[in-house]
């Protein structure tokens, strides 16, 4: 039997194919890390210092899937699975 680890990527690789076959109007991604918190300390300083490229462990998690309509290069929506 294989390993854990090697068949939820091949599922996930699996799903991407057939979400990007299936989905033509949305960008299709996968191992992309998304941003769950944002506050502002005592000091006044926003945490995460930056959202546009959240980093997992640093208030963002790694997503398996993530699905983004196609807006403009700017503005994209996302949803993650």
């Amino acid at each position: 039997m294989g390993e854990p680890k090697a068949k939820e990527k091949q599922f996930t690789s699996l799903m991407k194919a057939e979400l990007e076959k299936n989905l033509p109007d949305y960008f299709v991604t996968s191992g992309e890390s998304l941003t769950y918190k944002v506050f502002v300390d005592a000091q006044g300083q926003v945490h995460p210092k930056t959202v546009q490229k959240p980093k997992r462990g640093q208030l963002a998690f790694q997503t398996d899937l993530m699905i983004k309509k196609k807006l403009s290069a700017r503005a994209q929506k996302q949803r993650g699975i």
